[in-house]
């Protein structure tokens, strides 16, 4: 291999280098603003959570016994008549349904729809 050549040879690897250099620093840059952005979201989610919990956990959401009333608003126990009512059957359905040892009434009831 001549001077030359090995000139020209190293020159173009000077070039690469130089244009993966570039690219590099470029990628740098780009990830150090996506690393700023998170950062920020990541302050706003935190403040978010923080106001959350606040609302779920503080002293807003305690459910504390009120202090006794004096006795003229104690509190009344009130009889109320007794009666009875008729209770409908939970699912009709039930007593209609086949037994998985039935399978062509399982088939008519798929095919028949809802």
């Amino acid at each position: 291999m001549s001077v030359s050549d090995e000139n020209a040879l190293l020159k173009m690897i000077i070039e690469t280098q130089a244009s993966r250099i570039q690219e590099q620093e470029a990628t740098i840059k780009e990830l150090r603003q996506m690393v700023d952005e998170l950062r920020s979201l990541k302050a706003n989610l935190e403040e978010t959570l923080e106001e959350l919990r606040r609302q779920f956990f503080g002293v807003r959401s305690e459910k504390t016994p009120r202090e006794e009333k004096s006795s003229s608003e104690a509190k009344k126990t009130v009889t109320v008549r007794e009666h009875t009512r008729e209770r409908k059957p939970s699912n009709a359905f039930i007593g209609e349904a086949p037994s998985l040892d039935q399978p062509e009434r399982l088939r008519e009831l798929r095919e028949s729809g809802p």
